[in-house]
C-alpha cells in the first residue's frame, strides 16, 4: 500500500512514508559533550575542507578532474550542512538524495571516501603543475646564436623574431632574397648559424636567393643551412626547396614544435 501511494504521480506521493533520519547523533553528541566553542571548530574546519576542495578542482586542468572535485565538493558541503542541522532542517522529506550523502555514522565514511578522492585529485594536480613547469623552462638542445630572417611579411616577421627571440637566438631580418644574399656577402663565415628563408617575396624569391647564396665564393658562406619557410606545405613544395639547394622546409603559420625539431636537426 505504501509503494502505491509513493508511486502515486506528481504531487500525490506519501515522502512522510520514507524512513529517513531528522538528526546525526555525531554531531549532537559533540555539540553537547564538548561544548558549543567546539562545535563551531569542527564546523569551521569542514567549511575550510570545503573551500579547499574548490581551490584544487579550479586550479585543476583536466575538464574531467575538474568536474568531478566539483561535484565531490557539492556532495561534501551537502553532508557537512545534513550532519549539523538534520534533514527536516535542510532539505524537505522527500526521499531525494545526493551520491556519497549519508545519515548517522555512515557519514564519516562517506566524507572520507570524498576526502580521499579529492586527494588524489590533488596529487594529480600537483603532476599537473609539474608537467607544466618542466615545459616552460624545458630549453632548446642545441647552441643559439644568429639567424638571418629572408622574410616580406612584417607581422611573419614579428611572430618569428618573438619564437626565435624567447629561445635565445639574435634575429636579423632581410626584406627581400636580394637583400638576404647582400647581407650574406657582408658577414664573416660563422655570423650567422642559418637562414630562414621565405620563397614568395619581392625582386628576389626564396628559391633564386638560395641559388645565389651556393654560388659564392666563400664556400663557408655558400654552404650556410637555409630553411624554406613557406605556407606552401605539399610534398612537390619540400622538393622543389630541396633541389633549389635548402636544407629543409618549415610550413606556415610557424609550428613551434616543428620549428625547433628542426633547428635541433640542423644545429645539433
Amino acid at each position: 500500500m505504501n509503494d502505491i501511494k509513493t508511486l502515486a504521480g506528481l504531487c500525490q506521493g506519501s515522502p512522510d512514508l520514507i524512513p529517513v533520519a531528522e538528526s546525526d547523533f555525531i554531531f549532537s553528541a559533540i555539540a553537547e559533550e564538548l561544548g558549543v566553542i567546539f562545535a563551531l571548530c569542527v564546523i569551521l574546519i569542514c567549511v575550510s575542507c570545503y573551500v579547499m576542495f574548490l581551490n584544487i578542482a579550479m586550479q585543476l586542468h583536466n575538464m574531467f578532474y575538474k568536474m568531478v572535485a566539483l561535484g565531490l565538493g557539492t556532495c561534501y558541503i551537502f553532508q557537512v550542512f545534513l550532519n549539523i542541522g538534520g534533514v527536516t532542517k535542510f532539505i524537505p522529506s522527500t526521499g531525494v538524495t545526493l551520491p556519497l550523502v549519508s545519515y548517522g555514522g555512515s557519514s564519516i565514511l562517506s566524507s572520507m571516501i570524498m576526502i580521499g578522492i579529492i586527494q588524489g585529485l590533488y596529487i594529480i594536480r600537483e603532476d599537473e603543475e609539474e608537467e607544466l613547469e618542466q615545459e616552460d623552462t624545458k630549453q632548446p638542445e642545441f647552441r643559439t646564436g644568429r639567424i638571418l630572417l629572408a622574410e616580406d611579411n612584417e607581422l611573419n616577421q614579428e611572430i618569428a623574431e618573438a619564437i626565435l627571440g624567447d629561445a635565445g637566438f639574435e634575429v636579423e631580418i632581410a626584406e627581400n632574397g636580394q637583400i638576404a644574399v647582400d647581407m650574406l656577402n657582408k658577414v664573416e663565415p660563422g655570423y650567422y648559424q642559418l637562414v630562414l628563408m621565405d620563397v614568395q617575396m619581392p625582386v628576389m624569391n626564396g628559391y633564386e636567393a638560395t641559388r645565389e647564396v651556393r654560388s659564392l665564393d666563400n664556400p663557408e658562406i655558400a654552404n650556410i643551412p637555409i630553411l624554406a619557410m613557406t605556407a606552401n606545405a605539399f610534398e612537390e613544395d619540400k622538393q622543389a626547396a630541396l633541389r633549389c639547394g635548402m636544407n629543409g622546409h618549415i610550413a606556415k603559420p610557424i609550428d613551434i614544435d616543428n620549428l625547433f625539431g628542426t633547428l635541433r636537426q640542423i644545429l645539433k
